[in-house]
């Protein structure tokens, strides 16, 4: 490398140190130990409040569940209501018609002897 070209480097380096020295928007920043400061500790507080809202949010999120799982397992074996004839009761599923597109009930279409029988035998009908 000649002596030239390592001259122009230098110059060139240090006009650049210059100019960044005197860069006017560099002077206005605050570089007391309050202003470097303030903003950790505002962030540590914001960063202590989100923490503490989600360790809330997920204690009451896991207490939710556990009760809601407590009362579906509880409410398979008590019914609601007492009544001395639950254990004459006899359940059965039963699956019900929507009545909807193709799932039609006896119920449904225009007039004919087989919907009227079929609410004559909903309606009249005696249960004991």
């Amino acid at each position: 490398m000649s002596k030239e070209s390592s001259l122009e480097t230098e110059h060139h380096f240090s006009s650049q140190h210059r100019l960044l020295e005197s860069f006017p928007e560099t002077d206005h920043v605050d570089k007391s130990p309050e202003h470097h400061e303030g903003l950790p500790r505002h962030f540590q507080k914001w960063k202590a409040f989100a923490l503490g809202s989600m360790g809330l949010f997920l204690l009451s999120l896991i207490l939710n569940i556990s009760q809601a799982y407590r009362s579906i397992r509880h409410s398979r074996q008590i019914p609601y209501v007492y009544s001395p004839a639950e254990d004459a009761v006899e359940h059965h599923v039963v699956v019900f018609q929507s009545g909807f597109q193709n799932d039609r009930t006896p119920y449904t279409g225009p007039p004919s002897d087989a919907v009227d029988a079929a609410w004559d035998d909903l309606y009249n009908r005696k249960s004991f």
